[in-house]
């Protein structure tokens, strides 16, 4: 049930808001922390609570919502992060070998197979890490203890 706050509107989980004259929604707790964004912008609030009532009753593979995206800021000398949810994020480091590697709050890694994933650039480790968080079946990588 939607309940109206001082000017925008709130569902447990989700939130239409203004950004000057028209209306958007985002679903802050979907799946793997990552906030849903609904890909159009709408006139009234009415219709953009029933877009997202119907993207949320089609779950975070909708075509209703934009393409997930992490945001990377400068981590230390040797990384980037990403904030997640609330106090969780992912980082992306670069070991003294060279090789880079993705870790999550907590500690886990980014890996195959029950092993650590390396990558060669920063890049190529984001990119990784994003295909994990949007498409966790179909990438066939996992988050994985410390294992070298």
């Amino acid at each position: 049930m939607w309940k109206e706050r001082l000017d925008h509107y709130v569902l447990v989980e989700a939130t239409v808001y203004t950004v000057g004259d028209k209306w958007r929604g985002i679903w802050q707790r979907a799946p793997e922390g990552q906030p849903r964004i609904l890909q159009e912008t709408f006139e009234d609030a009415h219709r953009a609570m029933q877009a997202l009532d119907e993207a949320l009753a089609e779950g975070p593979e909708s075509q209703l919502w934009q393409e997930p995206t992490l945001v990377w800021r400068q981590y230390e000398e040797r990384g980037y992060y990403s904030p997640l949810a609330e106090e969780a994020a992912v980082f992306v480091k670069q070991a003294t070998s060279g090789a880079w590697y993705v870790s999550v709050t907590g500690g886990a890694r980014l890996g195959q197979h029950g092993r650590a994933s390396w990558f060669s650039t920063a890049d190529e480790a984001k990119h990784a890490a994003l295909r994990l968080l949007t498409q966790r079946r179909e990438s066939g990588l996992e988050w994985v203890s410390h294992r070298w």
